[in-house]
């Protein structure tokens, strides 16, 4: 009885430093990478969707730190047709029309199109290596353009 008795504490002790270091991470500055995403005030169809990665891909595309350089990256779903008509990946999360500076317009889109997901979630891992936009760019060109023809994103200036 007293084995199973330390056996179960030692599991239970075991668990609670795993959900410990877990229940917060940090980012390379030792800032916590955790998001409390009701502050974005997500629909349910982006609560809901289905696909791997798409509330994170969500959280990067609103990320104000991300704002210009998304728009610069293109997407190959298609969706620069109508009724669509994106200009950018960025534009798969966020409706370019109605979005303000005081409130985000969620595009419906992104929720469920893996493509567009995939690659923000590229984008995401790409920046965090240290890749330049353009190579980010060219990445994302080189990878994604056998799917469709791309949304009229402008190349990358110089340097950035």
């Amino acid at each position: 009885m007293g084995k199973r008795i330390f056996i179960i504490a030692l599991t239970m002790i075991s668990l609670s430093f795993i959900a410990a270091s877990c229940s917060s991470p940090t980012n390379q500055a030792g800032e916590s990478d955790e998001v409390d995403i009701s502050a974005y005030n997500f629909p349910n169809y982006i609560q809901e969707a289905t696909y791997p990665g798409s509330m994170d891909a969500y959280i990067y595309a609103v990320d104000t730190r991300n704002e210009d350089f998304l728009e610069y990256l293109p997407c190959y779903c298609s969706c620069h047709q109508e009724p669509f008509e994106h200009n950018s990946v960025k534009d798969c999360f966020l409706n370019k029309d109605l979005t303000t500076d005081e409130q985000f317009a969620y595009d419906p889109h992104g929720a469920n199109c893996g493509i567009c997901i995939d690659t923000v979630l590229d984008t995401k891992r790409l920046k965090s290596e240290g890749k330049s936009l353009t190579e980010i760019r060219d990445y994302i060109d080189e990878n994604y353009s056998h799917f469709a023809e791309p949304t009229p994103s402008p190349y990358p200036p110089e340097g950035v």
